[in-house]
């Protein structure tokens, strides 16, 4: 899937108009702390032992909040939904599961060591024992910490009687009207976050201010804030919705507003070569992020979750992935000539096959399918003492 450009939603809510608090906070600052980013932020030293990385961040934290939560994702064993962003960040690479302990050496690369989840839990597990005993709070999110970093933050602000910068969106509500704020979310999934891909020309701000200014399609979103919804309903308002973004009028369906995109640019000469994710996506690959689309949604509002093979995924080698399409990406004849000559990992959509959605084959020059990081996955095996 495209990858995402997240923040720009939050951009686009700020540049609406003013939305700063009039008041200044409070001298009592308490901070809610992704995680994850945290992890990321200090290096570890070879030689060091577990227990002496996470005093490293004890430390950190001490000398930089003085009240704090800190908020991890959760890396379970089975499927999840953002197991093809994991995939994406290690570029399908996945290091030796390493059993340690406190005083257990790191001898490894945190790089490796971070791309086996089983590694990433167990060393989440022990950073949130050594912070709870210097009395700062953690929480674990059962997956994705995004939701539970905003709930935190918000309950520690009603306990503590201390304002937030989500308490900007008071404020913010009411430039956008309670209509506009309730789609929020629908406008946030359908554009791209973690588990929808983004889609191409579409930005973030321009489908607010699209929503906004017209009734019509904030009545085609509704059926997607509810748990209800048939597939169905998703399917049909949900491709009404992208094929109005892409520029189409009353009744015109994706492909029709896909043919007419592709004529115009090679009938006008105003390309020598179409590259084919500059075009509107079919109406079978839209139904299928529809379908992601709603299901991100009700993970997001609703207690309740829904089964992903129900909506837009599928499980491979006991990883969730997202189905594309249901219909091939071209005529079998066609197929048959795409091939990459990539010289690297055939990680980028410079890849013949990736750009078209296709896994490498044996007919590639040079990876021969599975030389690359768009075929099997890598297993690196590497020794870790105690």
């Amino acid at each position: 899937m495209r990858q995402a450009q997240k923040a720009t939603l939050g951009d686009a809510l700020w540049n609406i108009g003013d939305c700063a608090v009039n008041r200044k906070l409070d001298s009592e600052l308490h901070y809610v702390i992704d995680g994850g980013s945290l992890i990321q932020r200090l290096p570890w030293n070879k030689g060091s032992t577990f227990g002496e990385i996470c005093q490293q961040y004890v430390d950190y934290i001490k000398r930089r909040y003085d009240h704090a939560v800190i908020v991890f994702d959760g890396y379970t064993s089975g499927p999840s939904t953002k197991d093809h962003v994991h995939m994406r960040r290690t570029k399908g690479v996945e290091g030796a599961k390493i059993i340690f302990k406190t005083t257990t050496p790191f001898r490894s690369k945190k790089e490796n060591f971070l791309t086996n989840n089983e590694n990433k839990q167990n060393f989440i597990n022990m950073l949130s024992d050594a912070l709870v005993k210097n009395d700062f709070q953690t929480e674990h999110a059962d997956a994705d910490a995004d939701v539970l970093i905003a709930k935190t933050d918000l309950i520690r602000a009603i306990e503590n009687s201390v304002r937030t910068k989500f308490g900007i969106f008071k404020k913010t509500k009411l430039l956008l009207g309670p209509e506009v704020s309730k789609l929020l979310p629908f406008i946030h999934s359908v554009t791209g976050c973690d588990t929808t891909s983004r889609l191409y020309g579409i930005g973030k701000g321009p489908v607010l201010k699209k929503m906004s200014e017209n009734e019509e399609l904030r009545k085609l979103a509704l059926p997607f804030l509810s748990r209800c919804s048939s597939v169905k309903d998703i399917v049909n308002c949900g491709v009404q919705i992208i094929a109005y973004l892409y520029g189409g009028v009353p009744h015109e369906s994706l492909d029709i507003i896909r043919y007419r995109k592709f004529a115009n640019k090679v009938l006008s000469n105003s390309v020598t070569f179409l590259q084919v994710q500059t075009l509107p996506p079919t109406s079978a690959a839209a139904e299928q992020h529809c379908k992601r689309v709603f299901y991100q949604i009700i993970e997001w509002t609703e207690e309740t979750n829904l089964n992903p093979l129900d909506w837009g995924w599928s499980i491979t080698n006991d990883r969730l992935t997202p189905i594309k399409t249901t219909l091939p990406a071209a005529p079998d004849k066609l197929l048959n000539i795409i091939r990459c000559k990539c010289k690297t990992n055939c990680d980028t959509r410079r890849c013949t096959c990736r750009k078209h959605g296709l896994e490498c084959t044996i007919a590639c020059s040079e990876c021969k399918g599975h030389l690359c990081t768009n075929a099997e996955k890598i297993v690196f095996e590497e020794d870790q003492n105690e």
